[in-house]
């Protein structure tokens, strides 16, 4: 128990008291009770949720760099292209883009 750490919630420097550490032969048998009744079994379901956390981030880091691999192979070129131009750029291609959509409706 004594290589166990868990981060502990801030608190405010104002709120910290200035206790010195307790003896551990001081520290009565029901504190000991409590811990293990209570605090040990949330610090693993903790730990475990923690894990499980981890666990699911990385899998959701895979199938995003999975998604990301399709999406570019059946992105046209048109947004690639739109997607690395600066907003100059853009707005050329924009324009042209209407221009076109105009010459194939017949509007020009």
């Amino acid at each position: 128990m004594d290589e166990l750490t868990a981060p502990r919630r801030s608190i405010h420097p104002s709120q910290q008291s200035l206790q010195q550490p307790r003896n551990p032969v001081d520290i009565p048998l029901a504190e000991y009770v409590t811990a293990m009744a209570i605090d040990i079994p949330q610090l693993d379901l903790y730990s475990r949720v923690s894990k499980d956390l981890e666990s699911w981030m990385a899998k959701s880091k895979v199938v995003f760099a999975q998604a990301e691999e399709e999406a570019a192979k059946v992105t046209p070129e048109l947004f690639v292209e739109y997607a690395r131009a600066d907003e100059e750029g853009q707005e050329e291609l924009l324009v042209s883009c209407n221009s076109e959509c105009m010459v194939h409706r017949g509007l020009k």
